[in-house]
């Protein structure tokens, strides 16, 4: 019951931090928009940094949990490769909203990003699974020829790496006008490390 309660509360600030921004939303606010008192609320949530907190969190696990997983499947290394990079691309689309509000946090100097070394480790190390998840995948896929041997490991998991970094910003930069297509944009992509990754 406690759980469903914070996972609901957590639903509501959410879309009023979508709705009106992070920082112009209060926690009487969320309280009203959840229909608890703050009381209540206070007993779930220690304050807004909490909140935006357990959204970076939430975000983080699902892109480990839709994503990352895709990795360790059983399947033709090509058919995982191509798996990830899609699922990868349309996950962030469908969760643009929220990966912007967390991005412009940060960029904007967020103290909870930025001086909360508790969370800054954490994520530092979620970051350090996802490139040795990456990493090892490469290595899978040089061991099974399909990879360029000449290439180092190193080399090309930085490359995967920087791609989803740079189409992150690109995401985050965007207006939903723009008419940008992520599963296009994923094919094209996947289509270009293919060329550049995958022996002839």
């Amino acid at each position: 019951m406690k759980e469903a309660i914070r996972i609901y509360i957590l639903e509501k600030a959410k879309q009023l931090f979508i709705k009106q921004g992070y920082r112009q939303s209060t926690m009487s606010e969320i309280a009203e928009a959840s229909g608890v008192s703050k009381p209540t609320l206070y007993r779930y949530f220690a304050g807004k940094e909490d909140l935006i907190r357990s959204v970076a969190e939430e975000l983080e696990a699902f892109l480990g949990r839709e994503v990352f997983s895709i990795l360790e499947r059983k399947a033709p290394f090509k058919e995982k490769f191509q798996a990830f990079i899609e699922r990868t691309f349309a996950l962030i689309m469908e969760n643009r909203e929220l990966y912007r509000l967390a991005a412009l946090e940060y960029w904007s100097g967020g103290k909870i990003f930025h001086e909360k070394e508790a969370f800054i480790e954490e994520f530092s190390q979620a970051k350090k699974v996802r490139y040795d998840k990456v990493r090892a995948f490469v290595r899978e896929g040089q061991k099974e020829g399909v990879l360029r041997e000449e290439l180092s490991d190193t080399l090309m998991t930085f490359m995967i790496m920087a791609v989803f970094t740079e189409f992150f910003h690109l995401v985050v930069l965007l207006t939903p006008a723009s008419g940008f297509r992520p599963e296009e944009v994923g094919r094209q992509v996947y289509s270009a490390l293919e060329e550049g990754l995958f022996r002839r």
